[in-house]
């Protein structure tokens, strides 16, 4: 809500801008009157997650473009080499066409437990690297306050490994929320902290791959985590969810929005809560390698919820 309210400001602020320069400079400080407006900074609002730069398209043109072209059906713009259970293409709202994931629709069974992904939909992309640029995957998605849930992100085989980037980012969300946090989401988190149940603690702690440890009790903690407020405040792309899509909206609206991802990611442990891990974007390294790989999109069941939101909207991919 914030980012529209910050797009209407700029946009009365630059209009007002507009409007003085197209009277004459004032010849004297008897006519100038009040002080002319002064230099206006450049806008703050962020379309999506991504960088502006980022949504542009590569030096050379896209690689792949995949979205929905007017006269044309999905089968040949938009096409999927693999569709999971679940997924349908919808062209009923011009502007807003695509595939969408509807839970409802699928045979995947829903119950409280690990954090899973629900059957993906896959394209087949190709990425360059060529002259300095970095391999980079753009997508535009819808988010809605109308049952839309968050969504996955994976490249070629690294289903297992995002799954488990997302449940220590998950994990370590709750232990930020519990400690740290303020009204509802600080008691949902303490609720299902303190829960007697032999199920939920353990959703949480050593997995055996090794690739996440997050003690769900007490973690020693030395000082306030930075890390925590970052994730609390929402505002580090880096300590986001993993090559993760939020469709979520709290406005009583939808509008189709684009993030743009050109990093891997590492596991880092937070020196002030002894025994955690987080994920990060690693600026160092990239994506992925250039050439052809199969891209999925999923939408998450996150960690011990009965009743995740069922929709997820996909409307364009492209790559660099």
């Amino acid at each position: 809500m914030w980012y529209t309210v910050q797009l209407i400001a700029d946009c009365i602020s630059y209009a007002w801008l507009a409007i003085e320069k197209q009277y004459p400079e004032p010849s004297s400080d008897a006519e100038r009157g009040s002080r002319p407006i002064e230099s206006l900074p450049p806008p703050r609002f962020r379309y999506g997650t991504g960088e502006n730069s980022k949504l542009d398209a590569c030096e050379a043109g896209w690689r792949t473009s995949l979205a929905p072209s007017e006269g044309f059906g999905a089968a040949t713009t938009f096409a999927p080499v693999q569709i999971g259970d679940g997924w349908r293409f919808f062209s009923q709202r011009a502007g807003k066409e695509g595939w969408q994931f509807d839970a409802n629709l699928s045979s995947h069974s829903v119950r409280a437990g690990p954090l899973r992904f629900f059957p993906p939909i896959t394209f087949r992309m190709t990425f360059g690297g060529e002259g300095g640029e970095r391999p980079r995957l753009v997508v535009s998605y819808l988010r809605s306050y109308e049952n839309f849930g968050r969504a996955a992100i994976w490249i070629d085989g690294q289903e297992a490994q995002t799954q488990l980037l997302h449940t220590m980012h998950h994990c370590y969300t709750y232990v930020c929320e519990a400690r740290y946090g303020t009204g509802k989401r600080r008691a949902n988190a303490l609720a299902i902290q303190n829960s007697r149940s032999p199920t939920l603690p353990r959703l949480c702690t050593a997995n055996e791959s090794g690739l996440y440890s997050i003690p769900w009790k007490r973690p020693l903690e030395l000082a306030r985590s930075p890390h925590c407020e970052l994730i609390l405040s929402h505002s580090s792309k880096e300590l986001s969810a993993p090559l993760g899509l939020d469709g979520r909206w709290d406005s009583p609206s939808s509008q189709i929005v684009a993030s743009a991802f050109d990093t891997g990611w590492s596991k880092l442990s937070d020196r002030n809560l002894i025994g955690t891990r987080f994920p990060i974007a690693d600026q160092t390294a990239n994506l992925t390698t250039p050439g052809v790989h199969n891209v999925s999109i999923a939408l998450v069941q996150e960690i011990a919820d009965a009743h995740p939101p069922p929709l997820f909207k996909l409307t364009s991919l492209y790559s660099c």
